[in-house]
Parts: C-alpha cells; sequence; structure tokens
C-alpha cells in the first residue's frame, strides 16, 4: 500500500482528422494504465488500489465528460473482486457497491472501514467481453498459471470497441515454450 507507482494516465487531444482537416473542437480521451502487485495473497491490497485509482480516474474525466481508456495487469482473474468491481456498474448501468461475498480476505483490515464505499460511476466495458462476448482464456500463459489477468477497459457510455487482438490459441503458444505468455 506504501507504494506511490499505481498508474500512468494521460489526456490525449485530436485536433484534426486522420486526413488533416481542422476539426470544430478538439476531441480529448483519457488514457490509463496500470500494472497491480502479482502475489494472490494480497487481493486487497490489489482490490484498493484498483478503488483508489477509479477515484482519481472518476474525479479525472467524469466532469470534463472525458471518455477513458483504462488497460493493464490487474492481476485478477474474473469473478474476483477487482474484476467485479470494474465491471459492475455497466452491467447494472448505476453505482454499485461490492457485497461483504465478493470481497477478498482482509488481514490488514484494509477494506473493512471501507467496504460501502468500494464503488466507482465510470460504467465501463471490457473490450474483449464486449468484442468477444467473454473475456480471454488467459492473457498469461505460463508453466504454473494459466489464465485471464490483463484487460482494457472503456467508457461504455461513450466508446464501443469494434475490434480486438486475438490471442494466441493453446496448441501455437505450447509449441514454443510452457512460459508462452508473456515472452519477449
Amino acid at each position: 500500500l506504501l507504494r506511490d507507482n499505481v498508474a500512468q494516465v494521460v489526456v490525449l487531444e485530436m485536433c484534426t482528422t486522420p486526413e488533416g482537416q481542422a476539426l470544430p473542437a478538439p476531441v480529448q480521451v483519457c488514457i490509463a494504465n496500470t500494472h497491480l502487485f502479482w502475489d494472490p495473497e494480497y487481493d486487497d491490497v490489489k482490490l484498493w488500489r484498483t478503488h483508489m485509482l477509479l477515484q482519481e480516474l472518476e474525479k479525472l474525466t467524469l466532469h470534463r465528460r472525458l471518455p477513458l481508456i483504462l488497460c493493464g495487469d490487474f492481476n485478477s482473474v474474473p469473478g474476483l473482486a477487482v474484476h467485479s468491481l470494474l465491471s459492475g456498474n455497466v452491467r447494472f448501468g448505476r453505482r454499485v457497491a461490492l457485497t461483504p461475498e465478493q470481497l477478498p480476505t482482509d488481514p490488514a483490515r484494509v477494506l473493512t472501514p471501507h467496504v460501502n464505499r468500494l464503488t466507482h460511476g465510470l460504467f465501463l466495458g471490457s473490450a474483449y467481453q464486449t468484442v468477444l462476448g467473454s473475456e480471454c482464456e488467459y492473457t498469461n500463459y505460463t508453466e504454473h498459471f494459466k489464465g485471464c489477468l490483463d484487460y482494457i477497459w472503456f467508457s461504455a457510455a461513450s466508446a464501443t470497441p469494434v475490434a480486438v487482438l486475438k490471442v494466441p490459441s493453446r496448441e501455437n503458444l505450447s509449441k514454443y515454450s510452457h512460459s508462452a505468455l508473456p515472452n519477449p
């Protein structure tokens, strides 16, 4: 929790069309990237960091009506608290808090005093879920772990993904090594 390197955030502005014509008003988008701590023993820390990141992104984007693209290695599989926090609001179309059953164990009592505030108003959709109908089976394919840890989230009210990169098949990955994703 004491590390201060949670994410990188940038606001990009497009002033001309791809053909070089000036736009009547610049178009802006906020792009953020994160890499959360990997250890499954610290799911409470991952959830807290995700919550704090979403709070900051909410402050930056909502009042300016900036579309958001949030990418990263969240080190959390679908169904766990981090993924549920990120995906919950778009499914219900309103601000939704995590239930106590969705929370990870909290040995340091990081989450307990804030359990009713673990929510956000960003209404994020998952690019892979939107385009393919489900998250990737895996974005990490190693000898010790195979699963989806990496996601691309977007402002569902202002953007629609039309395509995503295909993740290589198990057959292709296993041709090269037992630790095929990530790789150079």
